[in-house]
């Protein structure tokens, strides 16, 4: 396999770590959008995209069907509406996780637990995955 390409240490680069896991980039918006524009340009300068795309082409298809976060029978109504704690201190989800509930045909109904005072209308279930107990969110 050829060698497409090398990225660099970069100093403007860094994911901040705190107790319990790393910063959410919510919470460094301007470092994050910084360090990404920093990816792209050295991307562009130091990898051959060219070379990439070559290789990607050229791999076999993969096995069985390609997955898509889309419902299979768009038309059938949802079996579930389920509410899902979003917001600063709720930012942490496994998005494939939701694309899949989605994907069975459940209705997402995000919230804040910290601002909204009752679930959304009619969720009849609940997800609280990825909380951050020292978040900065709370006003």
């Amino acid at each position: 396999m050829p060698v497409v390409g090398a990225l660099r240490r970069d100093d403007r680069v860094t994911a901040p770590e705190r107790h319990l896991g790393l910063v959410p980039a919510a919470e460094r918006e301007g470092r994050t959008s910084e360090a990404l524009d920093t990816l792209a340009a050295a991307t562009e300068r130091y990898v051959d995209l060219d070379g990439v795309l070559a290789l990607a082409r050229a791999a076999p298809d993969a096995a069985g069907p390609a997955w898509s976060p889309l419902p299979r029978n768009e038309s059938a109504p949802a079996p579930a509406r389920i509410a899902i704690a979003r917001g600063p201190a709720f930012s942490f989800h496994y998005e494939e996780n939701l694309e899949l509930l989605a994907a069975a045909g459940a209705e997402l109904l995000a919230f804040d637990p910290l601002c909204d005072e009752a679930l959304p209308e009619g969720a009849g279930a609940l997800v609280l995955a990825g909380g951050f107990p020292r978040s900065s969110a709370r006003s």
